[in-house]
């Protein structure tokens, strides 16, 4: 993913891959700057799944009031999935 950011720094989804992949590698710092890149971006179509990784990185922070305020945007973005509702 940073190769590609480097050729086309405007690929948005490359920021979400790389947030998934910094958060499953307990680099919840730069998970969070990427998903907050992606959600930034106008043109990205799946802006719930970058908000559920950021209330799991900041939960994981004990950040919980920023947690509660992705996860808030989660369940907009998606109100009949569950997995929003229980976080």
């Amino acid at each position: 993913y940073d190769l590609l950011l480097k050729l086309d720094g405007k690929d948005s989804t490359a920021y979400y891959n790389r947030g998934v992949a910094l958060a499953a590698s307990g680099q919840d710092d730069k998970a969070i700057a990427d998903f907050n890149a992606y959600v930034a971006d106008p043109t990205a179509k799946t802006k719930e799944l970058a908000y559920q990784g950021l209330g799991a990185s900041y939960m994981k922070q004990k950040k919980y009031a920023e947690a509660a305020a992705a996860y808030d945007k989660y369940v907009a973005a998606k109100p009949a999935d569950s997995v929003g509702l229980y976080n």
